[in-house]
C-alpha cells in the first residue's frame, strides 16, 4: 500500500512539475531578452498556420455544410429551424475540433525547425556548452530529421484522437479523451525537439520518455489549457519549447551514459 501511495504520490509530483514549468520557461526568456528573437519565430509561425486555419474553416469548410438542403417538403419552417440548430451544433462543434485539436498538431509540425532553434540556445545556455558551428547541410540534415520525428509524432497523435472521435457523442466529458491525447503528444512533440537534434536512439528515446511522461502530460495540458484564451496559445507555445528543453538538460546522462550521438 504504502509502495502504490509513492507511486501515486511520484506521478502527481511529475504531473505539477510540468504543468508549472512553463513559469520556470517564461522566468528564463524575461531574464535572457537575446533568446527573444529565437522565440519570436516559432510565434510567427504558429500565428500563420492560426490564420490559415481559421480561413480554411470558415471560408470552405462552414459553407460546404447546409444541411437545410436536405430538409423535406413537408418540414415546413419549424423543421428547417431545427435543422438549423443542428447545423449551428454540428459546425461549431467541427470548428471547435478541427480548431483546437488541429492547431497543435500541425502547428507542431510546421513550427519544428524554428522551435529547435530556440531550444538549441536554451540547451546552451543551461548547460554552457555552445553546440558545434554548423554547415549548411548539417543544419539541413538536423532540419530534415526534426520534421520527420514530427511528422511520426503527428501521425501517431491523428491515430489516436480518431479513436477518441467516438467519445465527442458524449455529453459532457466526451472531449476528455481526446484532449487527453492532444495534451501527451504536445508534451511530447515539444520534448522530442531536443531528442531529434541529438538523434538520440530510438530505445534511449523510449526509456527517457516513459521515465517522464507524467511531466510531459503536464507540460501538455497547461498548452491545450492556454488555447482555451484567444491568441494566448500562440504566445505560450515557445514556452513549451523551452520548458521541454529544460526537462532534456535534466536528464541524468550519466545513467543514459555517451548516447547523443551528435552528427
Amino acid at each position: 500500500m504504502a509502495k502504490l501511495n509513492n507511486i501515486q504520490n511520484s506521478k502527481l509530483k511529475n504531473f505539477l512539475y510540468g504543468l508549472f514549468l512553463p513559469i520556470k520557461a517564461a522566468g528564463i526568456l524575461r531574464r535572457n531578452p537575446r533568446l527573444i528573437p529565437y522565440a519570436i519565430l516559432p510565434f510567427v509561425i504558429n500565428l500563420l498556420v492560426f490564420v490559415v486555419v481559421v480561413f480554411v474553416t470558415f471560408h470552405w469548410v462552414i459553407p460546404a455544410i447546409n444541411i437545410e438542403e436536405y430538409s423535406p417538403q413537408w418540414a415546413g419552417v419549424v423543421g428547417k429551424w431545427l435543422l438549423s440548430i443542428i447545423e449551428f451544433v454540428l459546425l461549431l462543434g467541427m470548428l471547435l475540433t478541427f480548431f483546437y485539436f488541429g492547431f497543435t498538431t500541425i502547428g507542431m509540425v510546421l513550427a519544428s525547425p524554428f522551435n529547435d532553434l530556440l531550444s538549441e540556445k536554451i540547451e546552451e545556455m543551461l548547460t554552457k556548452n555552445i553546440g558545434q558551428e554548423k554547415t549548411f547541410n548539417l543544419w539541413l540534415k538536423i532540419t530534415l530529421h526534426s520534421l520527420i520525428e514530427s511528422l511520426k509524432i503527428a501521425g501517431k497523435q491523428i491515430l489516436f484522437m480518431i479513436l477518441a472521435l467516438p467519445f465527442l457523442f458524449i455529453p459532457i466529458v466526451g472531449f476528455i479523451p481526446m484532449f487527453v491525447v492532444s495534451a501527451y503528444f504536445t508534451g511530447l512533440g515539444f520534448f522530442d525537439i531536443a531528442l531529434a537534434r541529438h538523434f538520440i536512439k530510438s530505445e534511449i528515446r523510449k526509456r527517457e520518455i516513459k521515465k517522464i511522461k507524467w511531466q510531459l502530460f503536464g507540460l501538455g495540458v497547461v498548452m491545450e489549457l492556454s488555447l482555451l484564451v484567444p491568441i494566448l496559445g500562440l504566445f505560450v507555445f515557445p514556452l513549451g519549447a523551452i520548458a521541454a528543453t529544460v526537462m532534456f538538460c535534466n536528464m541524468d546522462w550519466e545513467e543514459i551514459g555517451n548516447v547523443r550521438r551528435l552528427i
